[in-house]
C-alpha cells in the first residue's frame, strides 16, 4: 500500500466515528443518451483501475498486506424516481446520501465487501443524480473527478483509455521503498522542528465515540471577488487568503499566538500523476501565526504551507508523539465550481452530505468563482464547541475574511 493509504489507516484508529473516512461524491447529470448504459459504464470504469480490487488485510505478524480480489468489490444500484413527486425527489436523494455518508466501510475485513457502491437516481429522460460511495483509502477528490469523467465519456460514446491501469500500484511501491522511508523520517523531523520553532501549542483528543455537530455558511460573492483581488495583490493563490483568515480566527478562539492546522495536501507531483485514480493525499501540519498586517499574515501562511507541502511525504503519525498532541483544527478545500461536459452529457458536483469531523474542529471551504458565492461547513465534536460558540467562530471567520479581502477596515494584528 502507499504511504498515504497507510497514513489513513493509522489516522482511522484515532477517529471517534468509524465512518470518518467514508467518501460520498454525488453529481447531478443530464443529457445521458441511455440511462440503462450507466451501470455497465461504471463497471467497466471501476474494473479498469486496479486500486478498487485491492483487499487490505492484517496478517498474523501484524503487517498490512494486499491481495487483488475483484469479484465482489463493487455494488451498483439503480433507483428509479420517475414516479415520485418531483417536489420530493431531492428529499429522497439527500436522505439516502446522508445514510451512505454514515456507512462504515471496514476495508480491512474481507467479509465487509463491497467497498465501492455506485447509486444511479433516475429522475427523468436522461437526467438524475449519480453517487459514488467508497473509502478514502481508494480515492482522493481529484480521483473522483477522473472516475465521473470516464463513466460519462463511456455513456456518451466518447473515446476512453483502454487496458488495466496499474500505475497507482507502481507509484505506491515508490512511497514505501527504503529510500522513501528514510526521506519520510527526515521530512518528519524537519516539519516537527519548524512547528516547534513557531512556538506552537497542540491539543489532546480523546479516543472515544463523540457525536459531531455542523454549521453551514455562505461566503458572499463580494467576499469571493475581494479575496481574489487580495490574492493578486499579494501574489499568492487565493486559497492562501482563506487559510490565513481561518488561522487568524483560530488564534483568537484558542487565545494563542500560534496554532496548528492540519491541511490535506496532494502528492501528485507531475502530469502523469494527475491522470491516475488512487489516493495521493497526505495531511500536513501548518502553523498559523498572525503578522503585522493582513498582507504579511497571508504571505506567512502561504510560506508555511509551502514548507509543509514540500514535506507531504512526512509521516504524520510521527508528528503526534513528537509534538505531544493534535492540531487545533483541520482546514480542507473542496472544489464544486463549474459544470463539466462530454458530448451531450452535462454534470456538476452537489454539496456533500453532513459528515463526521476528522478533527475536533474541522472546516471545509468551497470558495466561489467570479461574482459567485462560496460555501463552507464547520464541524465540531462534543466538548470542542457548542452551537453558540460555533456561530461566533463562523461569524468571526466571515468578518475576518471580509477584512482580509479589503471590504472592512484593517487593524493591527496581535
Amino acid at each position: 500500500m502507499s504511504t498515504p493509504q497507510l497514513g489513513i489507516l493509522a489516522a482511522e484508529t484515532w477517529a471517534p466515528d468509524p465512518a470518518t473516512y467514508t467518501v460520498v461524491s454525488a453529481v447531478e447529470v443530464s443529457g445521458v443518451p441511455r440511462w440503462e448504459d450507466l451501470p455497465e459504464a461504471a463497471r467497466r470504469t471501476i474494473a479498469r483501475h486496479e486500486v478498487f480490487a485491492w483487499q487490505p488485510t492484517v496478517n498474523p505478524a501484524g503487517d498490512i498486506i494486499v491481495t487483488v480480489e475483484d469479484s465482489d468489490g463493487l455494488a451498483i444500484e439503480d433507483v428509479d424516481l420517475r414516479l415520485v413527486d418531483p417536489e420530493h425527489t431531492d428529499t429522497v436523494i439527500q436522505e439516502r446520501l446522508r445514510r451512505e455518508r454514515h456507512r462504515c466501510i471496514r476495508v480491512l475485513e474481507r467479509a465487509a465487501r463491497p467497498h465501492i457502491i455506485i447509486i444511479f437516481f433516475r429522475r427523468g429522460l436522461g437526467n438524475g443524480v449519480c453517487a459514488l460511495v467508497t473509502h478514502h483509502l481508494f480515492v482522493d477528490e481529484h480521483a473522483v473527478d477522473l472516475l465521473w469523467n470516464e463513466i460519462f465519456r463511456r455513456v456518451a460514446g466518447q473515446p476512453v483509455p483502454t487496458g488495466h491501469d496499474l500505475r497507482y500500484r507502481h507509484w505506491a511501491l515508490t512511497t514505501i521503498s527504503a529510500h522513501a522511508r528514510t526521506a519520510a523520517r527526515k521530512a518528519s523531523m524537519e516539519a516537527a522542528t519548524a512547528l516547534r520553532d513557531a512556538t506552537l501549542t497542540t491539543v489532546h483528543t480523546a479516543r472515544k465515540a463523540e457525536s459531531t455537530a455542523l454549521l453551514r455558511f455562505t461566503i458572499p460573492p463580494e467576499v469571493t471577488d475581494g479575496c481574489a483581488r487580495k490574492a493578486r495583490a499579494v501574489q499568492v493563490p487565493v486559497a492562501a487568503v482563506y487559510g490565513a483568515a481561518f488561522g487568524d480566527v483560530l488564534c483568537t478562539h484558542f487565545r494563542s499566538s500560534a496554532v496548528t492546522v492540519a491541511v490535506p495536501a496532494s502528492r501528485r507531483a507531475d502530469l502523469a500523476d494527475h491522470d491516475v485514480v488512487g489516493c495521493y493525499v497526505n495531511t500536513v501540519w501548518v502553523p498559523a501565526r498572525p503578522a503585522a498586517d493582513t498582507a504579511a499574515t497571508i504571505r506567512r501562511w502561504h510560506q508555511d504551507l509551502q514548507f509543509a507541502a514540500a514535506r507531504s511525504h512526512a509521516d504524520a503519525a510521527q508528528l503526534r508523539p513528537i509534538l505531544g498532541g493534535e492540531p487545533h483544527a483541520m482546514l480542507s478545500f473542496e472544489s464544486r465550481a463549474g459544470r463539466r461536459a462530454t458530448g451531450p452529457v452535462r454534470w456538476h458536483h452537489l454539496p456533500p452530505p453532513d459528515s463526521p469531523a476528522k478533527a475536533g474542529l474541522t472546516c471545509f471551504l468551497a470558495p466561489g468563482i467570479r461574482h459567485g458565492a462560496g460555501d463552507g461547513r464547520l464541524l465540531w465534536r462534543d466538548g470542542v464547541l457548542n452551537d453558540a460558540a460555533a456561530a461566533r467562530v463562523t461569524g468571526s471567520f466571515l468578518d475576518t475574511l471580509a477584512r482580509f479581502a479589503g471590504l472592512a477596515p484593517d487593524q493591527e494584528n496581535r
